[in-house]
Order: structure tokens, then sequence, then C-alpha cells
């Protein structure tokens, strides 16, 4: 099994390309695309395609693959906070951080 966590709906069809040349080649049996469901995709870039937007790939523009054993599955997220999450602090805003106050000095 592959899984693709496609995340750009131009680059959809790639993905669903490499899992056919897989497939065919027996490198794997089945393949999996992960995308966000619809109430989900709202929330992210305009690029990224929902769980309709697949399908639609499917069934409508690249019509082979649904001879292919290829799941398509959605994500959803739990719900919206009032709160945002914290800023991840990284390796580089650290030593950004630590020139800045050796700067200071």
């Amino acid at each position: 099994m592959e899984i693709q966590v496609s995340s750009r709906s131009d680059l959809l069809i790639r993905d669903i390309v490499h899992l056919r040349n897989s497939l065919q080649e027996g490198v794997i049996d089945v393949g999996v695309i992960v995308v966000p469901d619809d109430e989900m995709q709202v929330f992210l870039p305009d690029r990224t395609p929902s769980y309709r937007d697949a399908v639609r790939y499917i069934e409508k523009e690249f019509k082979e693959a649904t001879t292919f054993p290829i799941i398509i599955m959605a994500i959803e997220h739990d719900g919206i906070s009032d709160k945002p999450l914290p800023k991840k602090k990284t390796n580089l805003a650290e030593a950004v951080g630590e020139i800045k106050r050796s700067r200071r000095r």
C-alpha cells in the first residue's frame, strides 16, 4: 500500500498517475489518497483539493482511475477553537533570536 497526501489540486492527478504506475509495476497492491473533507478545506489554502475535488478528478477527468484499487480518504478537523495555537518555535527561530540578542549586547 502507498499513501499520497495531496496538498495541491493540480498535483492530485500526478498522485493518481504515480499510484497507477506503482500498481501496474506490482510495487503496491492498493493506493490511498488522503485529502481534507469539504468542510475542512475552507480553512486551508485555496489550491488544496477537497474530497469533492478528488472524486471529480477521478470520475470526470481521469476515468481510467476508476478501474484502479485506489481509495480516497477524507480527513476532518475536530472543530474551530476560540483560542489560537501558540506559535511553534523552531531551531531557526531560536538561532535568529540568539543572533538578535547578541547584537544588542
